[in-house]
């Protein structure tokens, strides 16, 4: 159940990404911000008495979760925008 709160964080964090313009900006702003994530939910979840090894885990957590969220959201608006496209008359 801790490790719910990492992946929470970088849906989150992933949606709000979402607003840049670029999907290669958007990838690199969630891995750029992926151990600040990383290092909230540590701290939410209480685990840095345990070392570093806690912070890792949920870094990766976040960055694997906010991608996931910016690369579905990209296919899922590009699907949107070629269904909606008019067809062309040959």
């Amino acid at each position: 159940m801790q490790e719910l709160l990492p992946v929470l964080i970088g849906l989150v964090m992933g949606g709000l990404c979402c607003r840049i313009g670029s999907v290669r900006l958007r990838g690199v702003a969630v891995l750029l911000l992926s151990p600040l994530g990383g290092a909230l939910a540590t701290t939410l979840n209480q685990e840095w008495a345990a070392g570093v090894v806690p912070f890792l885990a949920d870094t990766a957590f976040v960055a694997t979760a906010g991608l996931g969220t910016v690369i579905g959201l990209a296919v899922l608006g590009h699907l949107r925008q070629k269904a909606t496209a008019r067809p062309v008359n040959p």
